[in-house]
């Protein structure tokens, strides 16, 4: 990325601190979480890609210490350099997600007063969660009462008609 981009960049991520917030309500309970997840799997791949590279290294070529040594020496230079490069655009990632992936603008952010006049209710967690279970029992409800159909189905079509 040019400095230019770097600077349009960053300019969010100072509003963002002072008047947005992360998009938590979306379903991400931690953005940071998130995002170190996403960096820690690009780490992941990157090693599994070089351990590979160096199994198949030692596999094709002759075993003796100094091949060995300098298969091991130039896998570890070369993954070096590659995940230098991996983390600083990792962090721009980060920033970036940060500033404008997760971010909603003020006049964006739902006014939870608003939605309560609108639907009569004022959303928590623990109302979602009273709501989840009476969904299951409704749920459970239903497959008892279904079964129930089947077993007078069953019987009816057993007795003799006449």
């Amino acid at each position: 990325m040019d400095e230019a981009h770097d600077t349009a960049m960053d300019a969010p991520a100072a509003s963002m601190a002072e008047t947005g917030e992360v998009a938590t309500h979306l379903g991400l309970r931690n953005v940071q979480e998130f995002v170190d997840d996403a960096v820690n799997a690009v780490n992941d791949y990157v090693a599994d890609g070089f351990d590979a590279l160096e199994r198949y290294l030692r596999k094709e070529l002759p075993t003796d210490p100094a091949t060995s040594s300098a298969i091991s020496r130039g896998v570890e230079a070369v993954y070096l350099k590659l995940n230098n490069g991996a983390e600083t655009n990792l962090t721009k990632f980060e920033e970036y997600a940060k500033a404008h992936v997760f971010f909603i603008p003020p006049a964006l952010k739902l006014d939870t007063e608003a939605i309560a006049q609108v639907t009569g209710t004022i959303y928590t967690e623990d109302a979602e969660l009273e709501l989840d279970h009476e969904l299951e029992e409704l749920r459970a409800s239903i497959v008892a009462v279904s079964s129930m159909i089947r077993l007078v189905q069953v019987r009816k079509s057993a007795l003799p008609v006449g």
